[in-house]
C-alpha cells in the first residue's frame, strides 16, 4: 500500500493531480481481466508457492 500511495504521489507531481484520472468501472473491469486473467493468477499461485520452499 505504501508502495502504490508514493508511486501516485510521483505521479501527481509529475503531471499536475489535476491531469490523473481514476477508469471508468467498465474501463477497470476490462483492464481486471486482461491483467488479472485466470493464467496470470495462475502463474503468481505458482510463484508464491515456490517461493515457500
Amino acid at each position: 500500500m505504501e508502495k502504490a500511495c508514493r508511486m501516485q504521489l510521483v505521479a501527481a507531481a509529475a503531471v499536475g493531480a489535476g491531469a490523473l484520472r481514476a477508469s471508468s468501472d467498465e474501463e477497470a473491469e476490462e483492464k481486471r481481466g486482461r491483467v488479472y486473467g485466470d493464467r496470470q493468477l495462475g502463474l503468481g499461485w505458482d510463484y508464491l508457492v515456490r517461493s515457500l520452499s
